[in-house]
């Protein structure tokens, strides 16, 4: 989005600071280190949408959401973990094995 657009207008050197939360700080990370038009918003259509459960795991939705009785597979974490669960989302898995190693930053 904006920043595709910013890099696109040759305005990267107007820029003096970069604030950024959840995908805004990965893709600002690129931005930063001058790697946006080759990696990017990539990672997102790309990078996370091939390695299946590794990254999003759908089976914990219903635990994310409080109805992890609902589900038997999640009977025991919701049980035992009451306030942490797993989450949906492996950012592990995006920041490790995505931004370090994959596609790494510079």
């Amino acid at each position: 989005g904006m920043v595709a657009a910013i890099y696109y207008l040759g305005l990267q050197d107007t820029i003096d600071v970069v604030y950024g939360s959840s995908a805004g700080g990965v893709i600002g990370s690129y931005f930063v280190t001058r790697q946006v038009q080759w990696l990017g918003p990539e990672i997102y259509y790309d990078s996370l949408t091939i390695p299946g459960k590794s990254f999003i795991d759908s089976k914990r939705l219903l635990r994310a959401m409080g109805f992890g009785l609902l589900d038997p597979r999640q009977i025991k974490d919701t049980v035992y973990r009451r306030r942490d669960g797993k989450p949906v989302l492996n950012l592990d898995y995006l920041l490790k094995q995505t931004v370090q190693q994959t596609k790494q930053l510079d």
